[in-house]
C-alpha cells in the first residue's frame, strides 16, 4: 500500500485566515448520553467557515462574475501525477518567474499539475504568513498555461498579492488554484500522486479540500 501524506492544515477554532475573512467556528449540537428508552444520542456537529479558509481550492467565480464554479471543476484535474517544484530560500514577497520552472518543463507539460514547495507553510501561525509570502508572477502563470498546466498548488496562502493580476489571469483561463498546502517536505519524489478534491458547493467560488500525496504508488523519482 502507498503511504498517504496529509497536505492539509487542520480545521479548528483559531484557524489562521486571510485578513478580513471570517474565522472557522465548530460546534457539537448534541449532548452525549441516552434517551429514556436507552437510544444513544448522536453527535451532529456544525461548521461555519469561509470557503477559502485553510487548505482550499479556488474556482473562477472567486474573482470573475462569469467564471466557473467549484461544483463544475473537472475532478480529473484534482487527481493524478503532480510535479513538485522545489523553490527553497525565496525572499519575502519574492516573485516566482518562468526561469524557476524551466528545469521542470518536460514533466509540467506532460502531467499538467504543478505543486510549488517554498517552505512558507512553516510560518503558518506567524504574523507575516498572509502578507509576506512569495507569489507567482503573471509571466510565470502565462508560461505554465502555455504548457497546458491547469492546476497549481502552493504552500502559501495566495497565488499573488493585490491587485491580484495572476488570480485573474489563471482563473480566467479556466485553471484551478490549490492554496495553503502543508507537509510538502515529506514528499521525496519529483513527480507524485496528488489527490485534492473540493466539495461540490453549487454555484460557489471555492471549497476546502483534503489534499493528500501518495508517497510511492504512482510516484516517479527523478534527480
Amino acid at each position: 500500500m502507498s503511504k498517504v501524506i496529509d497536505l492539509t492544515h487542520r480545521i479548528e477554532r483559531g484557524l489562521p485566515v486571510y485578513p478580513g475573512d471570517a474565522g472557522a467556528h465548530l460546534s457539537a449540537d448534541s449532548v452525549h448520553g441516552f434517551e429514556s428508552d436507552g437510544t444513544p444520542v448522536a453527535h451532529v456537529g456544525r461548521v461555519n467557515m469561509g470557503l477559502h479558509n485553510g487548505t482550499h481550492m479556488d474556482a473562477g467565480y472567486h474573482f470573475l462574475p462569469r467564471g466557473f464554479t467549484i461544483d463544475t471543476t473537472p475532478l480529473e484535474r484534482c487527481v493524478g501525477p503532480a510535479v513538485l517544484v522545489d523553490l527553497p530560500g525565496l525572499d519575502n514577497k519574492a516573485e516566482i518567474r518562468p526561469s524557476h520552472f524551466e528545469r521542470f518543463e518536460s514533466d509540467l507539460a506532460h502531467h499538467r499539475r504543478a505543486v510549488i514547495k517554498t517552505g512558507w507553510s512553516s510560518r503558518w501561525r506567524e504574523t507575516d504568513y498572509f502578507t509576506g509570502h512569495p507569489f507567482v508572477g503573471p509571466e510565470a502563470a502565462r508560461w505554465l498555461l502555455d504548457r497546458q498546466v491547469n492546476l497549481i498548488g502552493l504552500d502559501f496562502p495566495s497565488i499573488d498579492h493585490p491587485p491580484f493580476e495572476t488570480h485573474l489571469l489563471w482563473l480566467g483561463a479556466g485553471a484551478s488554484i490549490l492554496e495553503n498546502l502543508t507537509n510538502l517536505d515529506q514528499i521525496t519524489a519529483s513527480v507524485f500522486t496528488l489527490i485534492a478534491l473540493p466539495l461540490p458547493f453549487a454555484g460557489m467560488d471555492g471549497s476546502p479540500v483534503r489534499a493528500v500525496a501518495l508517497a510511492d504508488q504512482g510516484a516517479i523519482k527523478r534527480d
